[in-house]
């Protein structure tokens, strides 16, 4: 609670601030797991020293949003048109579907709607690990349910008779005082059309059953292959210049006679000199690896 004041006529006005985490479901939908700091104001009415009512107020669309939930604002009816909302659930098939389920069914309130919506969770949820099943959608307009499942084929199915959330929702129907009206069936399609998609590389309509390549993309492909081969080669001619400029810089310098005393092995930097010139002597000498190290940097 935040604070808290007298209202008059025996009302006092709470200022409070609500912490938490969607762990479960909420109206059919399941838990997001996020977290809501929803701010809200309690009107609590005393009677004879008694809390006689208590009235809360705070913004739903905020808590909506927080939750990450969608917020749509819409009429229910204009004109001849009705206004609802629709759930999709897909699969991990892509073929062309070899049967469809349709359903739809009349709830008489929002709480039997609430039943309605928390079975079908639990049957979509069984339907998306069945062999052959496709992709469903869900569309909710005033007080009808539609569900449309698409299927492999038609014996796929019969896998909604297995699903245990399915035969609860059937026993509950034909049992209890539970739905208006309902009704199910299932269609072989006829034909279906091609499916039509458009390359967002160049803009041509196509099917997408095609393998063609797209022009475009596989322009840029060719662009980039040629790109690549021309570094490489241009690679391979600066390292053979780097190369040549190396061989010249180092030059081979004959050492004097062996003096009595002198090393059997003579210096290597008498023998190379890279800085041409003069042999130097013992103490002028640099490091060989020094100075090739020198002489490639200088070259590159």
């Amino acid at each position: 609670m935040l604070s808290a004041q007298p209202g008059g006529n025996g009302t006092h006005v709470a200022r409070w601030l609500m912490r938490g985490t969607n762990t479960g479901p909420l109206r059919g939908q399941f838990p997001t797991g996020r977290g809501v700091a929803l701010a809200g104001v309690d009107v609590i009415t005393l009677a004879d020293g008694k809390i006689g009512s208590v009235q809360g107020y705070f913004d739903r669309q905020t808590m909506a949003e927080q939750l990450g939930l969608q917020v749509i604002v819409q009429p229910h009816a204009i004109g001849p048109f009705q206004f609802g909302y629709a759930a999709r659930a897909a699969g991990d098939s892509c073929k062309v579907p070899g049967a469809v389920g349709l359903t739809w069914l009349d709830t008489r309130s929002e709480e039997e709607a609430q039943q309605v919506r928390e079975l079908t969770v639990q049957i979509v949820a069984e339907l998306a690990t069945a062999p052959g099943f496709i992709g469903w959608l869900g569309v909710v307009i005033v007080g009808r349910m539609y569900t449309i499942t698409t299927w492999e084929t038609e014996d796929a199915v019969r896998a909604v008779l297995c699903s245990s959330a399915h035969q609860l929702a059937v026993k509950r129907q034909l049992t209890e005082d539970f739905i208006a009206h309902a009704t199910t069936s299932v269609w072989v399609p006829h034909h279906i059309n091609t499916l039509w998609t458009r390359c967002t590389s160049c803009g041509q309509r196509r099917a997408r059953s095609q393998r063609r390549r797209c022009r475009v993309r596989a322009g840029r492909l060719g662009a980039r292959r040629h790109l690549a081969a021309d570094r490489l080669l241009h690679t391979r001619a600066r390292r053979t210049v780097v190369s040549k400029r190396f061989r010249r810089t180092l030059q081979l310098v004959p050492h004097a006679e062996l003096r009595p005393g002198a090393p059997t092995h003579p210096n290597p930097a008498s023998v190379l000199n890279p800085l041409g010139g003069r042999a130097p002597s013992r103490q002028e000498t640099p490091d060989l690896n020094l100075v090739l190290t020198q002489c490639s940097r200088s070259c590159s």
